[in-house]
């Protein structure tokens, strides 16, 4: 178990709310002090009182201070159980949530092509808030533990330093069986994650509305269900490999504490007793009871030891997450002097890049230049490096070689926020959100001063006449999920949003990656004819690997494997009559062989 995972998640803990893991702490040393004061002390004070014939008078002060530890205790353990963490927890719940969401959005685009980011990231938003509560509950029992530990020795060895001889070897001895156990628990526990997942992804398509259509059209769950079922299979090989050397450690750890310890401590304790009263009968009792304890509470580290190391496995993956490299921003400085408008040009020199393990450039050797108020469509066959050379633009991928310049200036001298503020941009895997209408538009939260803006973009994109049909208008939740009054959209329309997001931007360029791929060839052209209209004045750049749009741009690139090998209008590359041209003609000519058929 790494000591670090356990103080990440506490210290976790203490950056939102640090008096919940001192209560939480204080509570605990609290309670177990006063189960060793009442079986230790007090017993003892009595038992030897009686036998050297005192009066009742002589523990009476023992009992008042006994009620007052009880009462102080009881009043501290309500307030925390039922008045503070009910008030508290929520809190260190949201705080955390935030700082995942936080971290996640300036984590390298990269990483989300990385399974094993996944791995981290779905532990971390699953487990990050409760582990670290439990951690804090654990922890604090932990301490109060050697704590009450701590105590009982100190008064054992008062009462007969004997007791140390048989004690501390059998504690030693626990804490190494513990820390192999915990060893070899963490390594089972990493081999379970990915089954684990596998299993998780199974169960959770199944419930989800994307999904489907798909499960109930095809045979597609039966694949599901397979890999489902080779992740249990694959967990129970886990469990028959490790589970023979847990269960041997296990029972060494309880030898050492609840059989060695306790006999040999009790065996000890008699033998003082009855070996010409060596000790008074007081001291038998309390002795006897420092024994209980020390077998309770040594029990109880090595669970709460136990517990903190499964703990600490997932919370290595909550860690790991938070270790991940953010996005490089040498240039946050800029943000002070705000975004400079665009004016100038927006150029790539001799860009090239390659995805992290390729044995190849995905983009290779890319120069082009963007004019203000240009419309520009790169298209090409699926795979020419379209949308790569789309997430070079936004600086999701940082270049391999070459450079990217807005202005004049570097991209790297302009901060992040600030060079994708002048970027509008529409993906074809755009999401709606459980959000009104005008948050899916604006994308931010709504403000009086934004609705003659939203209207203007639903107006472009010709979904000002469904808006005004809806039962609250642009304040109308477009999903049912949280809202009885939500709505669902369809497919065109969804897409319209999308466009609307881009028409109610401000920014100086378009980006529009293959947004309207499910419509047809006509509806496509309107689709683009809608965004050119609406964002006149400003540069487009469109993505397609269908050509009929393409007709609407000032100029076209045409993309393959990873190079552009034709540019001009669309007039000149028919003219050029290269792969251009060919591949217009022949989904030109599908197109009507379409229509006929639609025709006939």
């Amino acid at each position: 178990m790494s000591i670090r995972n356990i103080f990440f998640l506490l210290k976790l803990v203490w950056s939102v709310a640090p008096a919940r893991l001192l209560l939480a702490a204080g509570e605990r040393c609290l309670s177990f002090s006063f189960g060793a004061f009442y079986t230790l002390a007090f017993f003892r004070h009595f038992l030897n009182t009686a036998q050297a014939g005192g009066s009742f008078t002589s523990v009476v002060g023992f009992f008042v201070l006994f009620m007052a530890f009880d009462e102080a205790t009881s009043l501290l353990r309500a307030y925390f159980r039922h008045s503070y963490c009910p008030r508290v927890d929520p809190l260190i719940r949201g705080r955390i949530a935030l700082r995942l969401g936080e971290h996640a959005l300036n984590v390298e685009y990269s990483a989300y092509e990385d399974s094993a980011f996944f791995d981290s990231a779905s532990a971390a938003s699953r487990n990050a808030a409760d582990d670290a509560l439990r951690m804090v509950e654990h922890f604090s029992e932990f301490v109060a533990c050697v704590f009450a530990l701590a105590l009982n020795m100190g008064f054992a060895t008062w009462v007969d330093p004997g007791v140390l001889l048989i004690a501390l070897p059998s504690v030693a001895l626990m804490f190494i069986l513990q820390r192999r156990q915990n060893q070899a628990r963490e390594i089972y526990e990493e081999q379970c994650v990915r089954p684990r997942r596998e299993a998780d992804y199974a169960r959770r398509t199944v419930f989800l509305r994307e999904y489907a259509e798909d499960q109930r059209a095809t045979e597609i769950w039966r694949q599901i269900s397979a890999r489902f079922e080779r992740a249990g299979a694959r967990l129970i090989s886990l469990a028959r490999e490790h589970g023979p050397r847990l269960a041997i450690l296990r029972f060494g750890c309880e030898f050492a504490t609840q059989i060695w310890m306790f006999v040999a401590l009790n065996a000890y304790i008699a033998w003082r007793f009855l070996n010409r009263g060596a000790i008074q009968l007081g001291d038998y009792a309390s002795l006897q009871g420092a024994a209980v304890n020390f077998m309770h509470f040594v029990a109880m580290i090595a669970q709460q030891w136990i517990s903190m190391g499964r703990i600490g496995i997932t919370a290595g993956f909550v860690r790991g997450f938070f270790d991940l490299p953010v996005e490089s921003d040498e240039a946050a400085l800029d943000d002070a002097r705000g975004s400079p408008v665009f004016r100038g040009e927006l150029v790539l020199e001799r860009v090239s890049f390659r995805y992290s393990g390729a044995n190849r450039d995905t983009l290779t050797d890319i120069t082009l230049r963007l004019k203000p108020g240009e419309r520009l469509a790169l298209v090409g066959e699926n795979g020419a490096g379209k949308s790569t050379l789309v997430k070079v633009l936004l600086r999701l991928h940082p270049p391999s070689s070459g450079r990217v310049a807005m202005d004049g200036r570097d991209a790297r001298d302009i901060s992040l926020t600030n060079w994708r503020s002048r970027f509008a941009t529409s993906y074809q895997d755009y999401q709606i959100y459980a959000a009104t209408l005008a948050q899916n538009v604006l994308m931010r939260p709504f403000e009086d001063c934004d609705e003659a803006l939203i209207w203007r973009a639903l107006e472009g994109c010709g979904l000002a006449e469904k808006a005004l049909t809806l039962p609250l208008g642009i304040h109308t939740p477009l999903t049912r999920e949280f809202e009885e009054r939500g709505i669902g959209l369809s497919g065109g329309e969804a897409q319209r949003v999308a466009l609307a997001r881009v028409l109610a931007s401000n920014a100086p360029i378009a980006i529009m990656d293959e947004p309207s791929a499910a419509l047809d060839p006509m509806g496509e052209y309107s689709f683009f004819e809608a965004l050119t209209r609406g964002f006149a004045g400003r540069s487009v750049v469109f993505v397609s690997h269908r050509l009929s749009s393409a007709t609407l741009a000032d100029r076209i690139l045409f993309m393959e494997n990873g190079s552009i090998i034709e540019q001009g209008s669309h007039a000149e590359l028919m003219k050029l009559n290269g792969k251009y041209a060919l591949m217009f003609r022949v989904q030109a000519r599908n197109y009507l062989v379409q229509a006929e058929g639609g025709a006939n």
